[in-house]
């Protein structure tokens, strides 16, 4: 039985030796490979409906179609985020990813992605905001325009509480003086991860309250699920709670330990990555590792991400929360139908129930026949590429 690889994504691919369509006339400020994708085009929104036609050689004796547990049909995920805006997450952190890549599985190149969780204003300093550039600016923090540059190019800036406090005010406003900010700030951005500053109570609560989507931390005290129970592990995707269930995502401190050398992280964060990438029980089930810290050694960095690329094989997928967590509600908001005739198959995708929140409405569909394909064609999307060698497509939407 052949595996067909249906791709849909919000974000543009580009150059390959695969087929590669553009179904929108509006290319002109589409990203490079190794840019990564834009936040905001020009082109008018798309229906809320897409249409798949796969066309066989010979009409198949079957062809059925599900999703895929993960984007790109990946089987392992990694997730890096950096705490309370630290400056190296633009100047260290994002030159890097960049020169990372995984592919689409139709060979093209797909940057690593991280995400930045910051605070809105510095309560020992007049409060000012801390990603301003004026008087009294941490030289140590990130500015708004490099935030706003990180989005543009797939990265994700995520609400960490505008004081960092347990309360002064509570939590619910903390958030929402924050969310006001950062759209403010970063033309009309809205977050839908909250990272919970260190591990005050209220914060979890207080974001599903909001509509936050996805609530991340180390540890929580708000009596939520929390998956995974030990931090060092992997998590398996099949023990995730199907959306909109809530729960707490756990992460892994990467900060150096007291009297821990560098060459010691090193060799604890390669580990981790030696675990997540290590066989699964079943060897089809796909994991989840979600690292944090409050600032990391560049050179510390650099070896680990580069250890972790040359044991990846191509099967990991280094993106954001935000960009999968919305990949598993999508999976479920969106409606799929199908039809079977002769030697075409459709394929309808109406997405009019995907939360409106979500900024990457992204889905990866498997098609199961014994036919062999020779055209594929993508209408109400913004571009498609497609290998049918492999019989992958892979479909872009804002």
């Amino acid at each position: 039985m052949n595996n067909f690889l249906l791709t849909l994504l919000l974000l543009p691919l580009f150059s390959s030796a695969c087929s590669q369509h553009a179904e929108s006339a509006d290319t002109s400020d589409a990203p490079t490979a190794d840019m990564g994708p834009k936040l905001v085009r020009s082109a008018p929104p798309l229906p809320r409906q897409a249409r798949i036609t796969v066309t066989f050689a010979a009409a198949p004796a079957t062809a059925t179609v599900r999703i895929a547990p993960l984007l790109y049909n990946k089987t392992r995920v990694l997730h890096f985020e950096e705490d309370d805006s630290p400056l190296a997450v633009f100047t260290e952190a994002y030159p890097l990813f960049r020169g990372l890549h995984f592919t689409d599985g139709c060979g093209h190149p797909r940057p690593y992605t991280g995400a930045v969780a910051i605070n809105g204003h510095n309560p020992s300093y007049n409060g000012i905001e801390w990603l301003n550039d004026g008087l009294g600016h941490d030289s140590g923090k990130l500015l708004w325009a490099q935030a706003q540059t990180l989005l543009d190019h797939g990265w994700d800036v995520e609400n960490h509480s505008d004081l960092h406090t347990a309360d002064n005010p509570a939590p619910a406003r903390q958030l929402a003086d924050l969310d006001a900010l950062i759209s403010k700030r970063l033309n009309g951005y809205k977050p839908s991860v909250f990272v919970v500053p260190t591990n005050f109570a209220g914060y979890p609560t207080a974001a599903f309250e909001a509509g936050y989507l996805a609530v991340t931390s180390a540890s929580q005290g708000d009596q939520f699920l929390m998956l995974n129970p030990y931090n060092d592990q992997r998590i398996p995707l099949s023990s995730l709670p199907v959306p909109p269930d809530k729960f707490v995502y756990r992460r892994y401190n990467a900060d150096l330990a007291a009297g821990e050398t560098s060459a010691a992280l090193i060799t604890r964060l390669n580990r981790l990555s030696d675990d997540l990438m290590a066989p699964g029980d079943p060897v089809t089930e796909q994991y989840l590792q979600r690292v944090f810290t409050h600032g990391i050694d560049r050179n510390v960095l650099a070896a680990w991400m580069n250890h972790t690329q040359t044991i990846a094989h191509d099967q990991l997928w280094v993106t954001t929360l935000r960009e999968f967590d919305e990949y598993r509600r999508t999976s479920h908001e969106v409606k799929k139908t199908e039809t079977l005739r002769g030697n075409t198959l459709t394929i309808d995708l109406d997405y009019t129930g995907v939360h409106p929140l979500t900024r990457f409405p992204n889905l990866t569909l498997l098609l199961d026949s014994p036919g062999s394909i020779t055209n594929i064609t993508v209408t109400g999307a913004d571009s498609s590429s497609s290998n049918r060698t492999t019989k992958m497509v892979n479909i872009f939407r804002h």
